[in-house]
C-alpha cells in the first residue's frame, strides 16, 4: 500500500510542476496552477507587473503595454523561473509566485517577497522585506508625520490604489481599485512590509526600478498608461464639476492649513500627479495657492477674484509643468527627497516642498526658520541670496518662495508690450523648455557663464518680446548680440529691444530683445 502511494505521488508531482511552467507570449509569462494562476509581464526593461488570481476564472489582463521583447534570457528551473532584462534579474517561484529582484550584475537583492500573494477572505496579503536601517519608504496614500515623509515604522489604512517608492531605488504600485489596504510598514516587525487588501479578489502589483525617484515616477506612468492629457485651460479657476477623476484634491481647509505641506508631500509621494485645491475652503489663505497648478471652487462665491490676477504671471511656468506631468508622470508639487534624492535628511522635511525643479515653497503657520537644501537660493520676496544647507530666518511677510541658483523662471511680462520675462539666477548654467500650447512644441531658453561673459540665448517658437533679467550680477562693460552693441538706458521703463539697464540697488541686469519665431538670439554681457 505504501509503495502504491509513493508511485501515485511520483506520477502526480511532475503534473503539478508542469502546470506551473509558464506559457510565454512576448513579454508575458502566464502560469496556471491548481489554485488559479499568475501572469508576469515586463512593461519595460526596468518594470513589470504581476497579476495573481484564485480559482478557474482568469481575469481580464488587457493588452500588453510593450510589445517588443525586453527580456534577454530566461532560465526555467524546477522551482524557479529566472528572467533577465538589460537592467533587472527577476526570479519568480513556481509554487507561490514569490518574487525576488536584483539589479543586473549585482549580487545584493533589490527587493524580495517573503511569500507570494496569499488569499485571505475576500482579499489577499502581500508580504515582503525591506532594509529597516537604511531604507526609507514614501507614499502609500497615507498622511505624513510632522517632520518626516518616511513611512518606515508606521501602520495605517488607505482606501485607494497604493503607490510607494523606496530610497532603495525602486517603487511599487498595488492596483485593482475597489477595496482598501492595511499597510504595516515595519511597525509590527522591523524590516517587514505587510499589505493586506480588503474586498479585492485579484492581486495586481507593479514593480519599478529607477533608481532615482523621477525615473520611478516615469516608469509608473508608462506601465499603467494612466496619464491623461489636460489642456492648459485647467489652470483657470475651475468649478468642482470640472474636476477629472485623476485630479486628486489636497484636503486642506482653513482649519487645517498649518498641515498644508504635509498634505502636499503625502499626495505627491503617493503618485498623485494632478493635485487640486478647493479655494472655497481655505478662507483667508487663498493667496498662498496662487502658484498651485489646479485650483477649483466648490462654492464660487467664496473664491477671491484677486487670485486670478496674481496668478497670471506664473501661467507660462505652470503650463510647462502641466505638460511635463503628462509627458513624464511627474507631479508639479514635489517632496524634497524627490528633487534631492542623494542629500541626507530630505526624508525628514515635511514642512516644505518644491514647485517644479526651480522653486522651494514653505507655507504654514508661524514658520520661524526655513532650512534650505544644497546650492544657493534667492528669496523671491526680497531678492536676497542665501547659501544652501543653512537655516534662514523667516522674518519678512508673504509666502516664502526660494528659487535655486542655476534656474530660469519664465513669467508673464509686467509691461503689456513684453510677452515674457526671463529671470536668470547665475552663476551656473540654466535652461528652460517652455511649452507653446498652440503649437505643442517647446521654446528653449539657455543661460550660462562663459569665462568673463554671461551668455543668454532664446530660441522661441513664437514671436514675442522678451526681457532678460539676470540677478545678482555686476554691471557689465558691454552688452551685445553678435557684433551689434546694445545701448544703456537709465531706467527699466525706457527699455526697448537693443537696449539694456542695470539696477544697482538689486544688482540685476535687464536686456530687451525681440525674439522672432524660429530665430536664435544670443546676447552676451561682457565683463
Amino acid at each position: 500500500m505504501r509503495s502504491l502511494s509513493l508511485s501515485v505521488a511520483a506520477l502526480l508531482l511532475p503534473l503539478c510542476l508542469s502546470a506551473a511552467n509558464p506559457a510565454i507570449d512576448g513579454n508575458r509569462f502566464t502560469f496556471l496552477g491548481m489554485d488559479g494562476g499568475a501572469m508576469l509581464e515586463f512593461t519595460s526593461g526596468t518594470s513589470f507587473r504581476l497579476v495573481r488570481w484564485w480559482g478557474p476564472a482568469q481575469p481580464v489582463l488587457g493588452d500588453p503595454v510593450y510589445r517588443d521583447r525586453v527580456w534577454t534570457k530566461s532560465d526555467d528551473r524546477v522551482a524557479i523561473l529566472a528572467i533577465d532584462t538589460r537592467y533587472l534579474q527577476v526570479e519568480i517561484a513556481k509554487d507561490d509566485y514569490r518574487l525576488s529582484v536584483r539589479q543586473a550584475g549585482a549580487t545584493k537583492t533589490l527587493w524580495a517577497e517573503r511569500r507570494g500573494p496569499v488569499r485571505q477572505g475576500t482579499g489577499y496579503v502581500l508580504d515582503s522585506n525591506f532594509n529597516t536601517t537604511t531604507e526609507k519608504l514614501y507614499g502609500f496614500g497615507a498622511p505624513v508625520r510632522q517632520g518626516a515623509v518616511d513611512q518606515n515604522g508606521q501602520k495605517f489604512t488607505v482606501d485607494r490604489p497604493s503607490f510607494y517608492f523606496s530610497s532603495g531605488g525602486y517603487g511599487r504600485f498595488l492596483s485593482r481599485a475597489g477595496g482598501s489596504y492595511e499597510v504595516d510598514a515595519g511597525q509590527s516587525e522591523p524590516g517587514r512590509l505587510r499589505v493586506t487588501a480588503k474586498n479585492l479578489a485579484v492581486a495586481e502589483q507593479y514593480f519599478y526600478f529607477g533608481p532615482s525617484p523621477k525615473e520611478i515616477f516615469e516608469q509608473h506612468a508608462t506601465a499603467t498608461q494612466s496619464q491623461v492629457y489636460h489642456k492648459d485651460s485647467i489652470l483657470d479657476l475651475i468649478d468642482e464639476a470640472s474636476l477629472k477623476p485623476d485630479m486628486i484634491p489636497i484636503p486642506v481647509t482653513e482649519a487645517n492649513f498649518c498641515d498644508l505641506s504635509k498634505f502636499v508631500n503625502a499626495s505627491s509621494a503617493s503618485g498623485a500627479v494632478y493635485q487640486a485645491v478647493d479655494l472655497s475652503k481655505v478662507g483667508k489663505h487663498q493667496d498662498v495657492f496662487r502658484m498651485f497648478p489646479i485650483l477649483y471652487r466648490s462654492d464660487p462665491s467664496k473664491a477671491s477674484a484677486e487670485i486670478e490676477i496674481r496668478r497670471k504671471a506664473w501661467l507660462p511656468y505652470l503650463r510647462t509643468y502641466l505638460r511635463e506631468a503628462y509627458d513624464r508622470g511627474l507631479p508639479t508639487l514635489r517632496p524634497l527627497m524627490m528633487q534631492f534624492p542623494r542629500d541626507a535628511g530630505m526624508e525628514r522635511r515635511s514642512d516644505v516642498f518644491m514647485l517644479g525643479d526651480e522653486m522651494l515653497i514653505a507655507p504654514g503657520c508661524d514658520v520661524k526658520t526655513i532650512e534650505l537644501p544644497r546650492g544657493r537660493w534667492t528669496d523671491l520676496r526680497t531678492n536676497k541670496e542665501y547659501p544652501g544647507r543653512t537655516a534662514v530666518a523667516n522674518d519678512v511677510p508673504g509666502l516664502p518662495v526660494f528659487v535655486k541658483m542655476g534656474s530660469i523662471l519664465p513669467l508673464v511680462g509686467q509691461r503689456k508690450d513684453v510677452g515674457l520675462e526671463l529671470h536668470y539666477y547665475p552663476k551656473i548654467g540654466a535652461e528652460f523648455f517652455l511649452i507653446e500650447p498652440e503649437l505643442g512644441e517647446y521654446s528653449q531658453f539657455h543661460a550660462s557663464p562663459v569665462g568673463d561673459i554671461l551668455r543668454v540665448e532664446a530660441e522661441s517658437k513664437v514671436s514675442r518680446r522678451c526681457e532678460w533679467i539676470l540677478h545678482h550680477v555686476d554691471k557689465p562693460t558691454t552688452v551685445q548680440e553678435g557684433e551689434s552693441k546694445f545701448k544703456e538706458v537709465n531706467g527699466r521703463g525706457a527699455l526697448q529691444p537693443g537696449l539694456w539697464f542695470y539696477d544697482s540697488s538689486q544688482r540685476s541686469l535687464h536686456v530687451m530683445i525681440d525674439a522672432k519665431a524660429g530665430e536664435d538670439h544670443i546676447v552676451n554681457a561682457l565683463y
